[in-house]
């Protein structure tokens, strides 16, 4: 696929294009240089697509979404909400944990 088949309002194509061209940079032993600003310039443009797309979704979302009084209610962001979850140990981990406990090392 080259610049002009991407379709700026396809967010599909262009995450296709992207996931393509990142798992061909992958599998490559050597870069093969000659590939690479072509294939660069088609990245950026995918990307520029998806990104544009986000952001009007995130938009018409926002608008779709927002509380009469006009606030939108405030999600904290993702690594704070993990970062609230530090120390929590899961069940399982704890029973595995009292079973190794509990075991005779002899």
């Amino acid at each position: 696929m080259n610049n002009s088949d991407l379709n700026p309002d396809s967010f599909d194509k262009a995450y296709a294009v992207l996931k393509r061209n990142a798992d061909f940079l992958s599998s490559q032993q050597e870069p093969g240089i000659d590939r690479l600003l072509p294939l660069v310039e088609e990245s950026m443009q995918a990307y520029t697509i998806c990104k544009t797309r986000l952001e009007a979704i995130q938009q018409a979302l926002a608008q779709h979404l927002e509380p009469e009084n006009g606030n939108l209610p405030v999600a904290p962001p993702a690594d704070m909400a993990l970062s609230s979850l530090e120390g929590v140990e899961l069940r399982q981990n704890r029973r595995n944990r009292q079973a190794d406990e509990d075991e005779i090392p002899f």
